[in-house]
């Protein structure tokens, strides 16, 4: 039985009636009659739990990366939700979309608006970034990605606490 084998439902019946009766009967694991009979009970129920868990569980790493970073920049950046909610005119969803863009441009593009070179030399980004240069940090690809989705999580969860519905969106 491996982990993703789902666990035939006459099996696991049986197995949740053998426990079932065990604890109805107040049995402690040492008074247990059959000892092999209630372990593989208790292995095949934990094993039907385990697998349900991991199948209903379908965040991949990039759903990890984001929530990640969601929470890096409330712990180390210090952008908590009131923070963010001074924000009203879509700064947060405009920097996401300037990283998001950011992170299509070409090698060269991309070498002309990081490290000593500054936002300015892209008319695009320039025209959506809504702060300061000095809070322009673009990274690698996939962290400039990251960084664009968890902005536009924190402007959606922005506009939820403001009371916005979807039927408003």
């Amino acid at each position: 039985m491996n982990k993703t084998t789902p666990v035939q439902p006459q099996a696991l019946e049986k197995s949740i009636a053998e426990l079932d009766g065990f604890l109805d009967r107040g049995e402690a694991l040492g008074d247990v009659e059959d000892e092999v009979s209630f372990t593989e009970s208790i292995a095949l129920v934990l094993h039907e739990l385990n697998r349900l868990k991991a199948s209903a569980h379908h965040g991949s790493k990039a759903e990890a990366d984001v929530l990640a970073e969601c929470r890096r920049m409330v712990e180390v950046e210090g952008w908590t939700p009131e923070h963010d909610d001074l924000h009203i005119d879509g700064e947060l969803a405009r920097a996401g979309a300037a990283y998001a863009l950011a992170a299509t441009l070409s090698d060269r593009q991309r070498a002309s608006i990081s490290g000593i070179y500054t936002i300015e030399n892209n008319s695009m980004l320039r025209d959506i970034w809504p702060f300061a240069q000095r809070w322009w940090k673009p990274k690698t690809r996939h962290r400039d990605l990251v960084r664009a989705a968890a902005l536009i999580i924190k402007e959606i969860e922005r506009l939820n606490r403001a009371g916005a519905t979807p039927e408003e969106d």
